[in-house]
């Protein structure tokens, strides 16, 4: 994250500040960001930022040390103080199920739960923990192909999912017998978009 000005699409925030967050595309949609982490060309880079623009929000101060209430104190100073429209502070929710009506109405991926007394891990424990919003659908799939771990199957649209072990041989029979198989499978949805975020093969029909 950068800490001082290191082209005209960067701004600087104050010297020796870590924070722990995450970049969001304006849209909401995962592929928003991912595409552009690559980027080279400067004239791409701003056509993106303009149209498709993306913040970092902060949930977290790694460095400020002590509780995560004190912490986020020092997160929201340094938010506060650098006065950058493309840095933002994590929302906070009073409970849990708040926190999922936000989740469903707003599209988003899921929620992360911290407990306020904890001390920065930099990772997910039983003081962090993600819960994602997952959803169920079931679909037809019409062909497959085989990995080293059992086979992907494919719709006629083109979407792929992995079905691994035991279930992979008794999936590839059914689709060489009939010609297709209805499978539930389980995903992230994504904003306007039809598309599966991490599918996992849930079973047959």
């Amino acid at each position: 994250f950068p800490t001082r000005r290191s082209s005209d699409l960067f701004h600087p925030i104050p010297k020796g500040v870590m924070l722990d967050g995450e970049i969001v595309a304006s849209t909401g949609e995962f592929a928003d960001v991912s595409g552009r982490m690559h980027l080279k060309d400067k004239r791409h880079i701003a056509a993106l930022a303009k149209h498709q623009p993306a913040s970092f929000v902060a949930w977290d101060a790694p460095d400020a040390g002590g509780m995560l209430v004190d912490r986020r104190k020092a997160m929201l100073s340094v938010v506060q103080s650098a006065s950058q429209t493309w840095l933002k502070a994590s929302d906070v929710f009073p409970d849990f199920a708040t926190g999922w009506a936000a989740v469903g109405a707003g599209g988003w991926e899921g929620l992360i739960i911290k407990r306020k007394t904890s001390a920065y891990e930099g990772r997910r424990s039983k003081e962090w923990l993600k819960v994602k919003r997952f959803v169920e659908t079931s679909a037809e799939f019409i062909k497959y192909e085989s990995n080293p771990h059992g086979i992907t199957v494919e719709t006629a649209d083109g979407r792929r999912v992995v079905v691994n072990g035991a279930q992979s041989a008794e999936v590839a029979r059914l689709i060489d017998k009939n010609g297709c198989v209805i499978g539930n499978i389980q995903y992230l949805p994504q904003n306007d978009s039809a598309a599966w975020r991490f599918p996992s093969w849930r079973g047959v029909v």
